[in-house]
């Protein structure tokens, strides 16, 4: 029994000495990818499907003009790439003081340092909050609306006190981008002291003429907005702390970016500290592709490393399996849409017939009347046939302004529950995608009839309004165009189908013009002066935004309303999306904002999309695939490298061969354990 004992005994030791020989081999193939690995060099190339327009941070508008920002500046905050809450970033900490929601501080790092080696410290911050709270910019808007007085508490807190309680504080007004003030300050605001960190302050009344739209007469500094209106390209002012300063740009073909030498960050990630240093690649390279197709090709062939834009739906089934390609499909955080142009000027002082009514239009064409056009062509915008057959299925049917995404398994408690189990549709059937062309078609036709509208040749088409109280008559406009970009061929379909589908319903000709986006952008969100136009929004994970695309303030140029709508219900209603911090009475404010979009239809809402991204494996690694925002994303830029350039080592000389003895030793000695255990076995049987 003994003589059994021991040899158990040393066949149990043979095989955990093969198991602990084993062990270095195993982590050392199946090793956890670092953070930030040590090694550094290369370019990664991202394909990008537009120039930029502007790189004025203050009146930059397209998502390829802020995707070239983003590499440059940074926020207080930044986004945890696991529960995409805002984490440190700049700044170290946050609190409200005293327990007051209208005032808090902000805590800064030191160690910071801008692109020309400046120090960041608390009196950039302070002089960002004031230099937006004095511009009245329309980007920036929430900042003289909220912000009433900033100031520094040496060495490094920064006191923000609002007017009024600001839901997102954090994750909105602590994202915008610093702007370094011994730069920004002498450049663009009168009289501006760095000693002081201070300027002369004026009353708005006295610099404009009138109080501002909130009925004060706040004390500001006056911003050079002639000169900032005109900063267009890179000059001294292109300075932030971000990982990558400027490089170069080659108009039309490519924007360049280097690594940031003396850039270093610590935050808190997943519940560890975590350091951040200068990026692994050396630069990265804007390409500038503006065929989709052609974008996809150069990733095919290895020219570039990542698409910053979605895939088509065609091209994401046929690259499905390619070799060296990977897929992400995520929920897009953003809405594509169909606008009417409700008023005209860049104060949408002007009703814009047909499709708004009321004090200026002609024969005393009434909001009511208005009203039913938009629901009737909202009714007879055929969203299921978009998904179905633009997207393939990737993406969903739009209703409300608040997009349909999963967050862990689970739908964002913002979306509207009634768009979900059908209530809403009930309510507002011109919303319902279930319902037949064809009865829609009836329907609308039916709705307009009932508000006055006209077929007076007979056609079956309707063609003008007949005034209920004089019987005045007007004709509705001969043509309309419809807007969409022409990088974007599922928008460009989505035109094209709807102005064929209207034509059926209005005795008007729509027109689809495809045309290049900051035209559009130029016409619909400065100069509000178009017809209707299909755009599409990429939003932020707070639903404050709410404000921002139909609030009556927002309807100035580079404010979000392009429609032009004006509601006092909805204004109420969305400023209580901001204001309220009572979670529950916030959430119903939000479906409620939704409600009311959904019923006076200044944007018909199309789809939400399902966007499936696309990078090689093979020549980048460490990507980051964030849930709702894809694989390039600030993580990804900061963290991923080359694999040829930071490719594993031994960890010490001869590892291989004594990796090979210890394999082959293992071998021997399992195979040693096994023959000694059998051999037990049949002894004791």
């Amino acid at each position: 029994m003994r003589e059994m004992s021991r040899r158990i005994a040393i066949a149990t030791l043979l095989v955990l000495l093969t198991a602990i020989l084993a062990i270095p081999l195993t982590l050392n193939a199946y090793a956890i990818t670092p953070e930030q690995p040590v090694k550094r060099g290369g370019t990664l190339r991202v394909a990008v499907l537009d120039d930029v327009k502007s790189l004025n941070p203050i009146y930059a508008m397209s998502v390829w003009d802020w995707a070239v920002l983003g590499m440059i500046y940074e926020g207080l905050v930044t986004i945890d790439p696991d529960t995409l809450e805002p984490i440190p970033w700049i700044a170290e900490r946050w609190e409200m003081y005293g327990g007051d929601p209208t005032h808090w501080v902000w805590y800064i790092k030191s160690g910071i340092k801008w692109h020309d080696g400046e120090e960041v410290d608390a009196y950039d911050v302070a002089f960002t909050y004031f230099f937006f709270r004095s511009g009245y910019f329309g980007r920036y808007l929430s900042y003289a609306e909220y912000v009433k007085d900033v100031w520094v508490e040496p060495p490094n807190k920064v006191h923000v006190v609002l007017y009024k309680t600001y839901a997102p504080f954090v994750r909105y007004l602590g994202a915008s981008p610093l702007l370094p003030e011994h730069i920004w300050g002498p450049a663009f605001v009168e009289g501006y002291d760095l000693a002081e960190h201070d300027a002369p302050k004026y009353y708005y009344e006295g610099l404009y003429g009138e109080k501002d739209p909130w009925g004060r007469n706040p004390q500001i500094w006056k911003i050079k907005h002639d000169k900032l209106s005109g900063m267009f390209m890179p000059d001294p002012t292109m300075i932030g702390c971000g990982p990558f300063k400027w490089g170069m740009r080659v108009p039309g073909q490519y924007i360049s970016f280097e690594a940031f030498e003396d850039y270093h960050m610590t935050t808190t990630v997943n519940g560890e500290v975590r350091e951040y240093m200068r990026p692994n690649v050396d630069r990265v390279l804007f390409i500038i592709i503006t065929n989709p197709a052609a974008q996809l090709l150069a990733l095919q062939r290895g020219e570039v490393d990542m698409i910053s834009w979605p895939l088509l739906p065609s091209d994401a089934e046929a690259v499905e399996g390619y070799p060296n390609i990977k897929l992400q499909v995520t929920d897009d955080v953003g809405y594509f849409h169909l606008t009417f142009c409700m008023r005209k000027g860049p104060y949408c002082d002007r009703v814009n017939f047909p499709w708004e009514g009321g004090p200026g239009a002609p024969a005393g064409y009434t909001p009511e009347a208005a009203l039913a056009l938009r629901r009737a062509l909202c009714a007879i915008t055929d969203k299921k046939r978009i998904v179905d057959e633009f997207l393939l299925g990737y993406g969903y049917v739009g209703f409300g302004p608040v997009p349909r995404v999963e967050v862990k398994g689970k739908v964002w408690k913002w979306y509207h529950p009634g768009f979900e189990n059908g209530s809403l549709l009930e309510e507002y059937w011109w919303i319902d995608p279930n319902i037949p062309f064809e009865e829609k078609l009836s329907r609308a036709k039916q709705m307009l009839l009932d508000a006055g509208f006209k077929d007076t040749d007979g056609n079956g088409k309707i063609d003008s309004w007949e005034n209920p109280v004089t019987h005045v008559r007007v004709r509705l406009p001969p043509s309309a165009t419809v807007l969409a970009p022409s990088y974007d061929p599922i928008r460009i379909q989505a035109c094209i189908m709807v102005c064929k589908d209207y034509e059926k319903l209005l005795d008007i000709d729509f027109i689809p013009q495809i045309t290049e986006f900051h035209h559009i952008t130029i016409v619909t969100s400065v100069d509000h002066d178009y017809d209707l136009v299909i755009l599409g929004w990429s939003l932020g994970l707070d639903p404050a935004y709410l404000k921002g695309l139909f609030h009556s303030d927002e309807a100035r140029p580079y404010g979000g309303n392009m429609a032009g709508y004006k509601s006092d219900e909805y204004d109420h209603w969305s400023s209580l999306v901001v204001e309220e911090l009572d979670e529950e009475k916030r959430l119903q404010a939000v479906y409620k904002c939704q409600e009311i979009i959904v019923r006076d239809v200044p944007s018909i809402i199309l789809y939400y999309r399902r966007a499936p991204y696309a990078y090689r494996t093979d020549t980048i690694d460490n990507v980051f695939e964030m849930p709702l925002y894809g694989p390039v994303n600030s993580w990804t830029l900061l963290c991923s490298y080359k694999p040829e350039v930071v490719a594993w080592r031994p960890p010490w000389p001869f590892y291989w061969p004594a990796a090979g003895m210890a394999m082959a030793v293992g071998v021997a000695l399992t195979v040693a354990a096994i023959w000694l255990l059998r051999r037990m076995v049949l002894r004791a049987s």
